[in-house]
């Protein structure tokens, strides 16, 4: 999720910005808007991602494909990178529902928890013997 944000953000900046970081967006950005037919869902993102992503939005929406919407053009994003799975690894075609519950693993955070498991296998390997 956050390197298909990052990837569209530098493509505004290199487009709209000489290829500089946009300033951050300082005011708000009016209100939240509810999900399309008032459907809406949260993705957790770094920080820093989500906001690099809206100071590109915020400095580009003046050109004249600019998505009226931070949310606008999040699902402009998505519904792309989808379309481009498909394509890649499923010969085109959509993918079948996702199972119930179905969440993505952070690399770093997986490492992490293999590292902390790897110390309590240890531990209790050396109280054993």
């Amino acid at each position: 999720m956050a390197s298909v944000f990052e990837a569209e953000s530098s493509r505004r900046e290199l487009a709209c910005n000489a290829g500089r970081p946009f300033p951050a967006a300082t005011a708000t950005l009016g209100p939240r808007a509810r999900g399309v037919d008032g459907e809406s869902h949260t993705y957790y993102l770094p920080v820093a991602v989500h906001e690099r992503f809206v100071a590109a939005w915020a400095g580009s929406r003046t050109h004249t494909d600019a998505a009226a919407s931070v949310s606008a053009l999040a699902s402009e994003i998505l519904e792309a990178e989808a379309e481009r799975l498909e394509r890649t690894f499923n010969n085109g075609e959509s993918f079948p529902p996702a199972p119930a519950g179905a969440r993505g693993v952070d690399p770093q955070a997986a490492r992490r928890q293999g590292e902390k498991m790897a110390e309590l296998w240890q531990k209790r390997r050396s109280k054993k013997e």
